[in-house]
């Protein structure tokens, strides 16, 4: 039970070490796990509007919008546009922070995401309408019922609008409105690479790193895995170190910044090959003692 409990922590930090050195990955795989929520959302709600305004079924025909009254109408319409106007908006607040870890203007944000987001809706409830009505009338030449028609052809509408939408926002969110426009993570990681250690804080690291060694190796069977130097990459190695040893930012920046420092202790050989290798990966210099 005991090496099975272990086994899982060594895949999972396996998992937190690849999404810490890969983090287009990571933002592919979080905004799709919030866009099922958001998915939820939208088609929750879409449901409830579209059974709430059934009844309002007139053809609309407005800017690039048309909806037949096959297609559902005036009601299809608003059920379109506002269940893409609440999924859009908690896409918004679940990846901001979580997914693109934004450090940027909430208010630049906000307007950046005004712009996409009514990009995206048109757009959405444009091919909702065309969708559904070309769906609709396909099922009602095939001898489908008008009001399974209307139904089935909605919901067509919905999933390929929702597919475009998808895509449209993660690039819109990406690449626009969760963009750092005032420099500020710029600044930040510029700072990170250019603080350098003083001698004085290499050589206690140094006497540090001998001391965890010497105890380890009084141990017999445990080790310590010991950064030498982050190499080229010291941005990806603070991320894969904070993801190893699950330590706030600060500590790891510090740890990184007065090299040569023990990364971890009183480990195995296996574990601490395991958290070596990545490192290794990225151009650090690791040594395990």
């Amino acid at each position: 039970m005991e090496e099975q409990v272990k086994e899982k922590g060594e895949k999972l930090k396996k998992v937190k070490q690849f999404f810490a050195t890969h983090e287009n990955i990571r933002q592919i795989v979080l905004f799709t796990l919030f866009s099922l929520i958001c998915f939820a959302i939208e088609y929750i709600s879409f449901t409830v509007l579209q059974l709430c305004l059934k009844s309002y079924n007139e053809p609309l025909d407005w800017f690039l919008f048309h909806y037949s009254q096959s297609g559902g109408g005036k009601g299809a319409f608003v059920a379109f546009l506002v269940s893409n106007i609440l999924a859009q908006a908690a896409t918004f607040v679940l990846n901001r922070k979580k997914t693109f870890k934004a450090t940027n203007n909430v208010v630049i944000s906000g307007i950046m995401f005004a712009i996409v987001i009514i990009a995206i809706i048109i757009l959405n409830t444009y091919l909702g309408g065309v969708i559904g009505d070309a769906a609709s009338k396909s099922m009602i030449n095939s001898g489908t019922s008008a009001e399974t028609a209307e139904v089935v052809s909605g919901y067509a509408g919905k999933l390929v609008g929702s597919g475009v939408a998808w895509v449209l926002s993660f690039l819109g969110n990406k690449f626009l409105v969760m963009r750092n426009w005032g420099g500020k993570k710029k600044q930040e990681d510029a700072e990170v690479l250019d603080v350098e250690p003083n001698e004085a804080q290499l050589q206690t690291a140094a006497c540090d790193a001998l001391a965890e060694s010497a105890a380890t190796e009084a141990c017999g069977s445990l080790f310590s895995v010991v950064m030498k130097s982050a190499g080229n990459n010291k941005l990806d190695v603070i991320k894969a170190v904070r993801a190893a040893i699950d330590e706030d930012l600060a500590k790891v920046k510090d740890m990184i910044d007065n090299l040569p420092a023990v990364i971890a202790q009183g480990l195995n050989k296996t574990e601490a090959e395991s958290m070596a290798r990545p490192l290794t990966a990225i151009g650090a210099e690791i040594e395990i003692v």
